[in-house]
């Protein structure tokens, strides 16, 4: 124990005199012992020896304790070499383990490009106040691409209108008469573009995935205007209205090829609306004079025509076709 605290006492005396340690002529770390060199003066020789003799003579002199000297104050070094092969069947051969899938952008849930759309829907009208056109429709579309498609609609609208209780209490209150029409049937072609889809998160549980269309196009409407001002006499039929159209819509989809279906469309056409003037004769004779002004000469019932617009809700189900698809690069 003697032994430790002096070597400890050494270093730390090395430590605060360097200039001693520096001073020393020559300095041996040479495998022979110390007698040979050290006989002389042991006060302050010239040679300084760390002989595996020297170490050893004194570890065993000064009470035989093996962990003398530095490495008796460090302990012996401890090891972690091993030798030992290790067991086959704990080696695992990283070769044959598959590559980890990395996924930077998922696949779209859906795909567009070639296949066909089927949409039945209904439809209500929601700008005019005093008489509804509702509508059974149907329509049928190709994807030309992924976001461009084409399609073409065709609904049909009588016997689904009603007037509103407004046109019956304006007209008895006001003696204000306001000319309004009807719908037979419309089709139309139109042009689609989806430019967003994404996905969305419903109760924080289900995951749903939905696209968003902007659509244009053209058609025609089959309408005639309602007798309100004279109609015990007069009496309209159903004409061609050329109609223009722009529109969004949106998809949400509840299988890959099945989706709820929900679109906003504005038709524009010129209407042709009831006169608000009673011609003032009453003749029935083609060959009398005033026959042209006979309130029964039906070319004294159309006033003027005037810009519509019918702006459609029409809500249903895609269903996509074929059912299914295949991706054109891998995941």
């Amino acid at each position: 124990m003697n032994k430790r605290w002096f070597g400890l006492i050494g270093l730390l005396a090395l430590a605060i005199l360097p200039s001693r340690a520096w001073g020393q002529d020559d300095m041996s770390f040479d495998d022979q012992g110390g007698d040979d060199q050290g006989g002389g003066d042991q006060g302050g020789g010239d040679t300084m020896s760390f002989g595996e003799g020297e170490g050893e003579g004194e570890g065993e002199g000064e009470g035989g304790d093996s962990g003398g000297g530095l490495a008796g104050l460090l302990g012996t070094t401890p090891t972690t070499t091993s030798t030992e092969p290790m067991p086959e069947d704990q080696i695992v051969d990283t070769a044959s383990l598959p590559e980890p899938e990395i996924w930077a952008v998922q696949q779209s849930y859906v795909l567009r490009d070639g296949r066909f759309e089927l949409t039945p829907t209904y439809g209500i009208s929601l700008n005019d106040p005093l008489v509804t056109h509702n509508a059974f429709g149907v329509s049928l579309g190709w994807y030309i691409t992924e976001v461009l498609g084409i399609s073409a609609s065709f609904q049909w609208y009588q016997g689904l209108g009603s007037e509103s209780e407004d046109n019956f209490h304006i007209a008895r209150s006001f003696r204000l008469v306001v000319p309004i029409n009807e719908y037979e049937m419309g089709a139309n072609l139109h042009f689609a573009y989806v430019p967003i889809y994404g996905k969305l998160t419903i109760f924080n549980e289900w995951i749903f995935h939905w696209d968003a269309f902007v659509m244009g196009g053209v058609g025609m409407l089959f309408t005639r205007p309602i007798p309100v001002v004279d109609p015990e006499v007069r009496t309209f039929d159903f004409g061609i209205r050329v109609c223009a159209n722009i529109g969004v819509g949106a998809r949400i989809f509840i299988t890959r090829f099945v989706a709820i279906y929900i679109q906003y469309l504005d038709y524009m056409y010129m209407e042709k609306l009831e006169n608000l003037n009673i011609a003032p004769e009453e003749t029935t004779d083609r060959n009398d004079p005033l026959w042209s002004s006979s309130r029964y000469n039906s070319s004294t019932w159309l006033g003027e025509s005037k810009f519509t617009n019918d702006m459609m809700l029409h809500v249903g189900v895609s269903i996509f076709f074929p059912f299914t698809f295949d991706y054109e690069f891998p995941k």
